[in-house]
């Protein structure tokens, strides 16, 4: 949320509470996948790239494509989840993983 706000008011000298709430959202797509594997600090980099992904993705189908998504439903859901499972692999520690799937230390 603080990502998409920031961007936004840099980009456009005003604060959009819809962009907020989407802010809001895409972090908690991004971080779904590797919620258990990572650390905290990774998740709130996971969600600030997140934002960065969402605003980007948003302004393509808007601008490139002429798609009039109104919610910004794909940007949220389709740009978030894919930098989740990107961020997964690379977030992921390996404590963390033995941890969360009862792996044995030691097993690759």
């Amino acid at each position: 949320a603080v990502g998409c706000l920031i961007i936004f008011k840099v980009s456009s000298h005003a604060f959009d509470l819809g962009q907020t709430l989407n802010g809001v959202l895409v972090g908690l797509v991004s971080i779904t996948a590797s919620c258990a594997l990572v650390e905290p600090w990774a998740a709130v980099i996971i969600g600030l790239i997140g934002s960065v992904v969402y605003t980007a993705l948003s302004e393509f189908v808007k601008r490139k494509l002429r798609i009039d998504d109104v919610v910004d439903a794909f940007a949220v859901h389709c740009g978030g989840g894919m930098w989740g499972l990107l961020a997964a692999g690379l977030f992921t520690t390996a404590e963390n993983h033995q941890a969360a799937y009862a792996v044995p230390p030691g097993t690759p």
